[in-house]
């Protein structure tokens, strides 16, 4: 069989899957872990042009971090939790399916990396714009200073301190590493 006609076969299979899906959003949201000291808000809307479940396109990969780091898949709209001694980012997942446990599903969630170990972190696939939150200690002028890197190891902009706030949208694109001390 033609492997062109394959590919078409698996992408209408694909397209007709992901239409099946409804885009339900409990009025209640499950809980977070506790973190203690945390900045609990609700995260950001979906990035401008991002796909939904009713949308079928190829998407790019999955974001990715090395050395591993907690992750957890939070829709837009939805409550999230930033514990004391993390910087959190939010990246976009295009490719995360999330369901609620009622029916309802949404695929294209924020992807929420908990950076608490020191490290210059390896990043894949963050694309676009995003957001982060230092809830890293100690805070002020003279603490914990967090690093966005290019390819080159170069700091991008000026290094971000702990100030426990959401900022963003925060362009993605240029970052390689991420350096969390």
């Amino acid at each position: 069989m033609n492997r062109n006609i394959l590919r078409t076969g698996a992408a209408v299979v694909a397209a007709m899957v992901l239409t099946t899906f409804t885009v339900a959003v409990p009025a209640q949201a499950s809980p977070l872990p506790s973190y203690g000291s945390a900045v609990e808000a609700i995260a950001p809307p979906a990035p401008g042009g991002s796909r939904s479940a009713t949308g079928a396109s190829i998407a790019a990969g999955s974001p990715t971090i090395s050395p591993s780091a907690n992750v957890i898949y939070v829709p837009p709209g939805y409550p999230y939790s930033c514990g004391s001694g993390n910087l959190c980012t939010f990246v976009w997942d295009p490719n995360y399916l999330w369901t609620d446990g009622q029916g309802g599903a949404i695929l294209g969630v924020w992807a929420l990396f908990y950076l608490y170990n020191c490290h210059e972190y390896a990043v894949s696939n963050w694309n676009g714009n995003g957001y982060y939150v230092d809830n890293q200690t100690p805070s002020g002028p003279n603490g914990v200073r967090s690093y966005f890197r290019n390819v080159f190891h170069n700091q991008i902009g000026s290094y971000i301190t702990p100030d426990n706030t959401l900022h963003g949208p925060y362009n993605w694109n240029p970052v390689y590493y991420v350096k969390n001390c």
